[in-house]
């Protein structure tokens, strides 16, 4: 039975495209769930696996990645799990693909579907280990123009350090997995200005047709849209007439751009997880994205930012903090 894994950096349309999915009478795509985001699954699920129904504080399934997730979310009502459930099926499961197959079961036989897909955007992480350990997997990337999808972030609350940071994070880890067979990627820019055809595509990849319902709005449901957002999740897909990068001031621009070419990914963390993309400018050459040149001063200290981000996570003990973490500031390193 085939598996897909959806996945990229927040901000580049995995929410829509999972919810048009999600509609494909053959497909079951639900909430996210975080839990193909974690090495330890696919490396030694025999002693990681207590940590999916029981968190630890110093140790457990602590994202290896930029966004900060410590376990995973596998009780919602979608999925119809128990607890008494789930923790039978973890103990009796003798290896990570045969536990997911267990615990999508339920669901898929409810809906009638075939196929179980499943959107958390850190899944970037675990796509090599997902591709290997489940031979029938696909893995679905969405890309999005890095500037743009920094300016979203952003106008989702982020910090400008930060946002930058998870595109590029997200992004390098993604790419790894770009000349596999069983990778497809999705363009955020093709997604909104032509939905069929690009959904098309990506079914194509699944053996699967395209259903004209895909497409239909769920106006008799509640919309989904934080702020920010300039797609409504079960909204009708459409394209914005500017740029969310040419929407911001001169400032914030700047800022963008001076941070998209001021920090790097740290290269010990890099070599450890077999990150070539370092820098955005090698994520838009690869993704095929123009790159933009700074043009001006920031008006932050992002240094302090870097400090705050770095002090976070290792007082929460993450694999990132401490002497692991995975950004640097390339102007204070030459």
């Amino acid at each position: 039975m085939m598996q897909v894994l959806i996945g990229g950096a927040p901000g580049t349309g995995s929410s829509v495209l999972v919810r048009t999915l999600d509609r494909h009478s053959q497909l079951l795509a639900g909430p996210e769930t975080f839990l193909f985001i974690h090495p330890k699954l696919y490396s030694d699920f025999k002693s990681s696996k207590q940590y999916l129904i029981r968190s630890s504080k110093f140790g457990g399934l602590k994202s290896v990645g930029w966004f900060r997730f410590n376990g995973s979310l596998l009780l919602d009502p979608y999925y119809l799990q128990n607890p008494q459930n789930l923790a039978r099926i973890i103990q009796e499961s003798p290896h990570f693909p045969a536990f997911a197959e267990r615990f999508f079961q339920p669901a898929l036989e409810k809906h009638r579907a075939q196929i179980w897909v499943e959107k958390s955007p850190s899944n970037v992480i675990g796509f090599e280990a997902f591709l290997e350990q489940f031979p029938e997997g696909r893995v679905i990337h969405t890309l999005r123009d890095p500037y743009d999808n920094i300016a979203s972030l952003m106008a989702r609350g982020y910090n400008a350090y930060y946002a930058t940071a998870a595109v590029l994070m997200n992004q390098s880890f993604g790419l790894r997995s770009a000349n596999h067979p069983r990778y497809q990627s999705i363009r955020y820019e093709a997604l909104v200005s032509e939905p069929e055809a690009e959904i098309t595509r990506l079914l194509r990849g699944l053996k699967l047709k395209f259903e004209p319902g895909q497409l239909i709005a769920e106006s008799n449901l509640a919309e989904v849209e934080m702020t920010g957002w300039s797609q409504s999740e079960r909204g009708q897909i459409k394209a914005s007439e500017q740029s969310r990068f040419d929407q911001l001031d001169d400032q914030n621009k700047a800022d963008i751009l001076f941070l998209a070419g001021s920090i790097e990914i740290d290269p010990k963390y890099a070599a450890k997880f077999g990150l070539s993309n370092r820098t955005l400018s090698d994520i838009c050459r690869n993704s095929q994205y123009p790159e933009k040149k700074s043009t001006g001063r920031p008006k932050n200290n992002y240094k302090r930012e870097r400090l705050k981000d770095w002090w976070l996570r290792s007082i929460r003990f993450y694999p990132t903090g401490y002497f692991n973490y995975p950004i640097r500031l390339k102007s204070y390193h030459e």
